[in-house]
C-alpha cells in the first residue's frame, strides 16, 4: 500500500494511481463488504499497526478528508471506510483498557494525538465515530 500512496503523492492527477490505491484500500474492508482481512484482523493487530505503520495510517486519514473529484471519489470513500475501521478498533481498545484500568495502547497514535487534532481544535475525536 505504501508504494500506491507514494505513486498518488508523486502524480495525484493520474487516474491509474488512484485506482491502484483504491484496490489496496478495498482489501482492508470487512470480509462481508468484499475485503480480504478477517473481522478481527485490525483489533488483533492494532498495537502493531499503530506502532509500525502510523505514517501510513495518517496518510489514509489525510486521503479520507480530501474533497473528491471524478477520479478520486471511490478511493476517498475506501479510505474513509478503512479509517473508520481503524478508529473503531481504537475505540474498542480504549473501552477495554478503561475497564481493565490500563493505559490505552502506545501513546504514539491515539484519538487525541496531533494526527487527530486536540480538544478545542477544528478536528475533534468525536468526528471519527463510525456508524
Amino acid at each position: 500500500m505504501q508504494s500506491c500512496m507514494n505513486n498518488v503523492a508523486f502524480d495525484e492527477n493520474s487516474t491509474s494511481n488512484w485506482l491502484a490505491l483504491e484496490l489496496e484500500l478495498s482489501k482492508w474492508r470487512e470480509p462481508l463488504s468484499g475485503g480480504d482481512l478477517d473481522c478481527d484482523f485490525v483489533d488483533d493487530n492494532l498495537e502493531l499497526l499503530l506502532e509500525n505503520h502510523a505514517s501510513l495510517l495518517r496518510s489514509i486519514f489525510q486521503i479520507s478528508k480530501m474533497n473528491p473529484s471524478q477520479h478520486t471519489s471511490r478511493c476517498i470513500a475506501a479510505a474513509k471506510e478503512v479509517f473508520c475501521r481503524i478508529v473503531g478498533a481504537i475505540e474498542r481498545a480504549s473501552i477495554v483498557a478503561r475497564i481493565r484500568g490500563e493505559t490505552l495502547l502506545s501513546p504514539c497514535f491515539t484519538p487525541t494525538s496531533p494526527e487527530f487534532g486536540s480538544r478545542g481544535s477544528a478536528i475533534s475525536p468525536v468526528v471519527f465515530r463510525c456508524s
